[in-house]
C-alpha cells in the first residue's frame, strides 16, 4: 500500500463517528488475532507424554489404582441398593414377576 492510499484510508476513518471507529477497531483486532493465531489440530497431541508410560505395565497400574474397594476382574460393581432390589424382586410370587415384565 502506498503512503497516499494509507493517508486516504486514515482520513476516511477520522470522518467516522466515535462508535463507528470503535467498531472498526474491534473488527481489525479480531481480524489480526485470527490471522496471527496458528491453526492446530488435536492430532498434534498424539504421543505427547508417552515417555511417562515407558516401562509401565498398564494392567498392573490399573489394578493398583483401583485399590481394594474395586473388584480385580472386569465384573460390574453392584451396589447394595441394587442387590436389595434384586432380592426383593426374587421374593415376589411368580405371577407378579411375569406381570412386571
Amino acid at each position: 500500500m502506498s503512503k497516499e492510499e494509507y493517508r486516504a484510508i486514515r482520513n476516511q476513518v477520522q470522518d467516522l463517528s466515535t462508535d463507528e471507529q470503535f467498531r472498526l477497531l474491534e473488527d481489525l483486532v479480531a481480524m489480526l488475532r485470527k490471522k496471527s493465531r496458528p491453526q492446530h489440530s488435536i492430532l498434534e497431541l498424539e504421543g505427547l507424554g508417552k515417555e511417562i508410560w515407558e516401562g509401565v505395565d498398564v494392567d498392573e497400574y490399573i489394578r493398583q489404582s483401583r485399590g481394594p474397594h474395586e473388584p480385580e476382574n472386569d465384573e460390574p460393581i453392584i451396589h447394595s441398593s441394587s442387590q436389595n432390589l434384586r432380592q426383593q424382586t426374587n421374593d415376589y410370587p411368580q405371577d407378579v414377576k411375569k406381570a412386571k415384565l
